[in-house]
Formats: structure tokens, sequence, C-alpha cells
């Protein structure tokens, strides 16, 4: 469970990288 919550962040945070760099 712990691992997936992780993968999910790190999921997000490249969305937020990839719109940023949109930008």
């Amino acid at each position: 469970m712990l691992k997936s919550v992780k993968i999910q962040l790190h999921l997000l945070y490249y969305e937020i990288r990839n719109i940023q760099l949109l930008k």
C-alpha cells in the first residue's frame, strides 16, 4: 500500500514538472 502511494506521488510530481515545462 505504501508503495502505491509513493508511485502516485511520483506520477503527480512528474505531471507537475511536465506542465511547468510546457508553460
